[in-house]
């Protein structure tokens, strides 16, 4: 309870000074938090991984030859 005590502390004072937060944009109580391709946590910042990347890795088949290979694969 003491912190949300700080946290209005903290609004109010932006308040004062014409600062607004977006309820629905803030994370208050959160163990961590995805903010522009980082994972922030009490532990520090962590880049998340690319998900582009991760499809730029990925194998598309390219033909219909390869389409049935990897099925019968897949069985």
């Amino acid at each position: 309870e003491e912190y949300l005590k700080y946290i209005k502390t903290v609004l109010n004072i932006l308040n004062k000074v014409y600062i607004y937060i977006l309820v629905e944009k803030s994370f208050v109580a959160y163990l961590s938090v995805r903010l522009l391709g980082y994972i922030v946590n009490s532990e520090g910042v962590a880049k998340m991984d690319n998900k582009i990347t991760i499809f730029k890795k990925l194998k598309f088949l390219d033909t219909l030859e390869t389409l049935e290979q990897y099925l019968s694969i897949a069985r």
